[in-house]
């Protein structure tokens, strides 16, 4: 699913016009697929509020209204925001003259105050949509802050009032909406946590735009979908040999459960045969924990030191608890500099060659799989996470890597210049061991031939969907990193 910028957005409303659908017919569109999901969130029994702006999400908002009393809610306020100066859409204005009972709030005076406003049962929030690029002002503050304050549920149409749909707000007043129902495509900056936070859950409404528009205007930047995965189906006649031989570098001493949880992860995403390369002592916990695996001791005890033959391999992955120690830093020179196919780099990997200013010397079409301070570690400090992202952008394309930015939308960059963001997952995994686990799960993929690109898209798309049936399983309560490798299953 593209991902497009503001700009795009309002050229595909006109391409869809354009098509012979009156702009006053493509927002009654809109507020017909809008009614559905307010149904779902309020009877009409309860109160509720409309907040309505000026331009077209202001229109869309007033046509809501009209339809909610249409069916039935008779305990309904609505009300248009407009300062003097501030004309009104002309699509918006059609809106005003066909719904009844609107309350024009011209100055802070006629703003309802936070006891009225706490007594509704759903706040619904049209002032402003995508079309945002500066912070409010005048009467917009005083409304978003009394929503705020009023601690009524918030229902915010296309965006909060406040946010933009690309760029960072930097302190600016958002309305903080439980939900946004936005239309046709999540808006680039729902993706990002500096206005990500003023959301708690978005849901993608389909009104219909053109979709030749869409199949053939340039983007860079997608909604990783399972449409967007490909794991080829597995031949009746096939055996373990046909499916790769994952190696794993993993482990140093109080560390040996990330191992375990990587490999793991490896051989239930379908490597056929799998090997784990790590310090001597691990040997007897390995072999006990996950007997489909076999075990290459390192002569050292306690952490790795070299590495065994690796050319024999599908694909290899290196990191997880590997640790810090001298030798280890060793261990990742010599494995640079052997360049092995299908090499995953994650962890303490990417800490020793951030440590070492090795960058450089990562093989092209690597895969690397930080979290957001591991990637400063790397390659900077950022401003925010836009910076964040176009800089990851940009070194996939120069580096020839495919760089996985984990996160809650985790961004997977790759070497062509697109940049997926996730939509699979749950803040319920937020707990040690789950990087461990993505990796062994991209390393199985990788292991049985997939392209870089098509096993980091994979891994990352089924992990977190791994954990939302997990979670559903357990109906509550945070996850274990077992529970994920567990609930792994491909479509």
């Amino acid at each position: 699913m593209k991902l497009f910028k503001a700009e795009q957005i309002k050229r595909w409303d006109e391409a869809t016009i354009e098509k012979g659908i009156p702009s006053i017919q493509l927002m009654e569109r809109a507020a017909n697929a809008l009614v559905p999901k307010i149904l779902g969130l309020a009877t009409n029994r309860c109160c509720v509020s409309i907040f309505a702006g000026p331009g077209n999400n202001g229109g869309d908002a007033l046509a809501l209204s009209r339809l909610l009393v249409e069916r039935g809610f008779e305990h309904l306020d609505t009300y248009l925001i407009r300062p003097d100066d501030i004309p009104l859409s002309e699509d918006c204005r059609s809106n005003l003259e066909s719904t009844r009972g609107v309350r024009v709030v011209k100055t802070v005076k006629d703003v309802p105050d936070v006891n009225e406003l706490s007594k509704m049962d759903l706040i619904i929030d049209g002032i402003f949509g995508s079309g945002l690029s500066r912070p409010l002002e005048g009467l917009f503050t005083e409304c978003a802050e009394r929503i705020n304050s009023a601690e009524v549920q918030v229902v915010s149409i296309d965006v909060p009032t406040g946010a933009y749909s690309e760029g960072t707000n930097r302190g600016d007043l958002v309305v903080e909406a439980d939900h946004v129902l936005t239309f046709q495509i999540p808006k680039r900056s729902f993706l990002m946590s500096e206005s990500g936070r003023f959301m708690k859950h978005f849901e993608i409404v389909d009104i219909h735009l053109d979709k030749d528009f869409h199949e053939s205007e340039p983007c860079d930047m997608f909604y990783l979908t399972e449409e967007d995965v490909i794991i080829p189906p597995r031949n009746k006649f096939s055996h373990k040999g046909n499916y790769g031989h994952s190696l794993l570098i993993s482990g140093s001493r109080g560390m040996y459960g990330a191992t375990q949880l990587c490999a793991r992860a490896a051989i239930r995403a379908g490597s056929g045969l799998m090997t784990v390369h790590g310090p001597s002592e691990a040997m007897d916990i390995i072999q006990a924990t996950l007997p489909e695996a076999m075990y290459s001791s390192d002569r050292m005890t306690d952490h790795i030191s070299s590495l065994p033959q690796i050319d024999r391999y599908s694909a290899v992955a290196c990191g997880p608890g590997i640790g810090m120690a001298n030798d280890t830093e060793g261990m990742i020179d010599d494995l640079l500099t052997q360049s092995p196919a299908g090499l995953i780099l994650d962890a303490d990997a990417l800490n020793i060659i951030a440590k070492e200013n090795w960058q450089d010397r990562i093989p092209e079409n690597s895969i690397l799989t930080p979290h957001p301070k591991e990637f400063a570690r790397l390659f900077g400090e950022d401003d925010d996470s836009f910076s964040a992202v176009s800089k990851q952008q940009k070194l996939a394309m120069d580096m020839g890597l495919v760089i996985v930015r984990k996160g809650a939308h985790t961004s997977i960059a790759l070497p062509d210049g697109r940049v997926f963001f996730n939509s699979t997952g749950n803040p319920y995994m937020a707990t040690g061991g789950m990087g461990d686990v993505l990796t062994g799960f991209i390393l199985g993929l990788r292991a049985q031939g997939l392209s870089p690109e098509a096993a980091a898209l994979a891994g990352v798309y089924y992990h977190g969907l791994a954990g939302d049936h997990a979670l559903k399983r357990r109906r509550g309560g945070m996850l274990l990193s077992t529970d994920v490798v567990e609930a792994f299953k491909v479509s």
